[in-house]
């Protein structure tokens, strides 16, 4: 009887501790990702891997992927719309406002974000705002999340990993400052890469990264990640995934802070 009671307390104690230091609706989001869903996904995701068409290295080939070479064609399109929009800049959230649980990538106003879609849920306000860039994004297969990602000068993004190898991240180089005005750049897995204007960096997010902008100008990206090219058994695994974090606490907080804010700017920032 000792020994049981040993082993409940061994359980019981650090979640006790995580409930206090997280409060009822933090711990359970964390009991709900750490306790439940993270096992679940981490199984899925071995799966996915293997299962996938376009290799498990940490940055990939821009020829997999038949609609990249229309970003990088017309991506002064998308920045004429990206420069609209910053002509409101201090209407645009951090990221942090509106995914509470990124707080400890994003806990100051240096980074700024224009949501088109978060997984799986479209933005048609914004969307109208960024005709051309929504055209874009809606040719290529299972995009899940896009946006606008806004870096002020001194921004620092630490060292982090993504949810799940079922997506795969894009980063369409938008306004990159010069590479004499100092370090702008982002560490995958032990590399680092410098994005380019015009330009498309297609990268596994589950490999940690870090993000710099040690220059005095702004660094933006249109940031938006895809369905993983796997076999059909690993889009099924994926789509369970996405249903799991669909229902999840944080997407759907991010998704109400996210209409509550399209709310308030409501006139203020036009349609296209």
């Amino acid at each position: 009887m000792k020994a049981l009671r040993a082993r409940f307390l061994n359980w019981y104690r650090p979640l006790r501790r995580r409930y206090r230091e997280l409060g009822a609706a933090g711990f359970a989001r964390w009991f709900l990702l750490k306790r439940i869903g993270k096992p679940i996904i981490d199984g899925l995701d071995r799966h996915m891997l293997r299962q996938s068409q376009v290799g498990t290295e940490p940055v990939f080939a821009n020829e997999r992927f038949p609609w990249a070479a229309a970003f990088e064609n017309e991506w002064k399109a998308v920045r004429r719309e990206l420069d609209a929009i910053l002509e409101y800049r201090e209407h645009l959230p951090p990221l942090h406002s509106l995914q509470p649980d990124q707080s400890n990538i994003s806990y100051d106003d240096k980074w700024r974000t224009f949501v088109i879609s978060g997984w799986g849920h479209r933005s048609d306000r914004n969307a109208r705002r960024c005709p051309e860039t929504a055209r874009l994004l809606s040719e290529v297969p299972g995009v899940i999340t896009a946006f606008y990602s806004i870096m002020a000068p001194g921004t620092h993004v630490p060292r982090h990993r993504g949810i799940t190898r079922g997506v795969v991240r894009c980063h369409l180089g938008l306004i990159v400052p010069p590479k004499e005005k100092g370090r702008c750049e982002i560490q995958i897995d032990e590399e680092c890469y410098r994005w380019e204007e015009g330009r498309l960096l297609v990268f596994d997010d589950v490999y940690k990264h870090e993000v710099w902008n040690e220059t005095d100008e702004e660094r933006v990206v249109l940031l938006f990640d895809i369905v993983r090219p796997m076999g059909w058994s690993g889009r099924l695994a994926h789509r369970l995934v996405l249903a799991l974090m669909r229902v999840s606490p944080f997407v759907r907080a991010a998704r109400r802070n996210e209409e509550a804010w399209e709310d308030q700017v409501e006139g203020v920032i036009p349609a296209s």
